[in-house]
């Protein structure tokens, strides 16, 4: 490989790196949430809890929590993508 081509391979890697900072602070904004509906959830009453709207707010604090993992995939996905590009650049 050439060294322009090298160069572009590089640039690429520099967003994907960024694109990797974005998605952890977007988890971590999505964590705060989370964490403040289960506090929410855990100062209702029982039978509050049991509810309607205590089944609502485990089901948002369930779809919150797998936002997360969705966000864990694409770090993941990042690095496998850094990883290949820079075997490329070899």
């Amino acid at each position: 490989m050439n060294k322009p081509r090298r160069k572009e391979i590089e640039a690429i890697e520099e967003k994907i790196k960024a694109l990797q900072l974005t998605a952890n602070a977007i988890k971590a904004e999505i964590e705060s949430v989370r964490a403040d509906e289960d506090d929410a959830f855990d100062n209702l009453s029982e039978n509050l809890q049991n509810s309607e709207r205590g089944e609502a707010m485990q089901t948002a604090s369930s779809n919150l929590e797998e936002a997360e993992q969705e966000l864990d995939d694409i770090e993941s996905s990042c690095n496998e993508a850094i990883t290949n590009l820079e075997a490329a650049r070899e």
